[in-house]
């Protein structure tokens, strides 16, 4: 039987925002070329025809490669919460025998062109300030230690290739990994370093500069100067035109740890420094975005967010200016508290109005669903929360004679929104709301709970 590829493409690829918040990463046009198919053309030059693609992350992007190019598609589960050795286990039987490949790199050189009669693993010589699993390797050329961190030594990468002995081990070595507290932090590498006594692996080093990296925007730019033209970015056209910009001035993109709704990006135009939140999926369905837009307008009108630049009403996404120095607001920081209560203060008595309403309770709702849904780990006391939670709604009253604009996330702020303290406004969001309640934060709570409160 001839070797098989399984190549990796279940990651979010985070670093790579903004373009991964559109498309996944291996699906990125390169010198002509989509990275993955360009990958798959390689395996297919060396005469490798059972190829799986493991997705996760925007998957049916790749479906299409099953027809154009005859692949098969697998599909991880747990992409968001674990490295990429989940995706391994999840095809765990194909590894004997097989190439793992990342599905993001770019090799001038065909590197499934090899000797297949044993386990290999490639290895590049690069910058010694880069991060990675750095090998010494014996007179045989096996791989005798692996080292995690900087220096002289090369470093492995994909492809990684299994001989049906050693791809049995991995395999077992997989499945009894998965049972152990910290699986969700291993890939492919980590299990390599891991196990080495078990795997006999013959280091294959690739021709120095032949192997090309992209863990960002700018990774990318520099290897191909006509993409930031040539790619389809509506995030980079809705920076361009509200910022008046060009594409090529858009520069020092980092990305913003992810929230639970969306993704967020940090980059400068012309010395000034700026945030970009992209709305992830499914937000439409719990928040109006319009009327989002509506009172982060309030907001900025009364001074309370200073930062606010535009949001669009229909998509979400939103354009704020981006504070340094900022830390994350504290309930036990009386200062915080007194301050965040004061602005608060001033968006209810301003008389500013909104033609939405906002019932905390069933968005909350909404939110616990989703948590559900994305099996996202909730805290240990979650139940008993919010039970009390429950209890303190069903005393709220149903209805009131005045209807006022509320902030009803107050204190749920960003670490790159809350100001210093030397610093006279808040920057936190404020949503108007035209609530019958008074506005909380409560988290949900089952359906015979919302019973009890009716």
């Amino acid at each position: 039987m001839g070797a098989r590829a399984i190549i990796l493409a279940a990651g979010v690829g985070k670093r790579m925002a903004p373009l991964s918040y559109e498309l996944p990463k291996a699906l990125l046009t390169v010198r002509g070329e989509v990275l993955i198919e360009r990958l798959i053309r390689q395996l297919r030059e060396a005469g490798v025809e059972d190829v799986t693609v493991v997705t996760g992350y925007m998957k049916e992007a790749f479906f299409y490669l099953e027809d154009l190019l005859g692949v098969r598609i697998a599909v991880n589960p747990n992409y968001v919460w674990h490295g990429n050795a989940s995706s391994l286990l999840t095809v765990s039987g194909l590894l004997p025998g097989s190439f793992v490949c990342a599905s993001d790199q770019y090799f001038e050189d065909n590197p499934f062109l090899c000797d297949l009669e044993g386990s290999s693993c490639c290895c590049v010589s690069d910058s010694p300030e880069r991060q990675g699993w750095r090998v010494s390797v014996s007179r045989g050329g096996f791989i005798s230690s692996l080292r995690r961190g900087v220096g002289d030594s090369p470093r492995v990468r994909t492809p990684l290739f299994l001989s049906e002995e050693d791809g049995a081990a991995y395999a077992g070595a997989l499945a009894r990994e998965s049972a152990q507290a910290g699986f969700a932090d291993l890939n492919w590498d980590d299990m390599l370093s891991r196990h080495l006594g078990e795997i006999r692996i013959k280091a294959r080093s690739l021709r120095v500069g032949s192997v090309h990296e992209f863990k960002s925007f700018e990774d990318l730019i520099s290897f191909d100067q006509a993409f930031v033209d040539n790619v389809d970015s509506s995030i980079l056209d809705n920076i361009c035109s509200v910022l008046g910009c060009d594409r090529h001035a858009i520069s020092g993109i980092e990305p913003i740890s992810q929230g639970l709704t969306n993704l967020s990006f940090k980059f400068s135009v012309d010395g000034k420094s700026y945030v970009y939140r992209h709305p992830g999926k499914g937000t439409d369905e719990i928040i109006n975005r319009a009327a989002e837009a509506h009172a982060l307008g309030i907001a900025k009108h009364l001074g309370l967010d200073e930062t606010f630049i535009y949001e669009d009403p229909v998509s979400g996404w939103k354009i704020s200016r981006f504070i340094e120095g900022c830390v994350p607001f504290d309930y036990r920081n009386t200062d915080h508290v007194a301050r965040g209560l004061s602005l608060v203060r001033k968006l209810h008595d301003s008389g500013e109005t909104s033609p939405w309403s906002f019932d905390f309770w069933d968005e909350a709702v909404k939110i616990e669903r989703i948590l559900r849904k994305m099996s996202y780990p909730l805290p240990r006391d979650f139940g008993s929360v919010f039970e009390r939670a429950a209890t303190t709604t069903s005393t709220v009253p149903t209805s009131s004679s005045t209807m006022t604009t509320c902030g009803s996330s107050t204190g749920n702020m960003p670490p790159w929104a809350t100001p210093p303290a030397t610093s006279a406004t808040s920057s936190h969001r404020v949503r108007a709301t035209r609530s019958r309640r008074p506005s909380r934060s409560f988290p949900s709570t089952t359906a015979a709970s919302r019973a009890k409160r009716r």
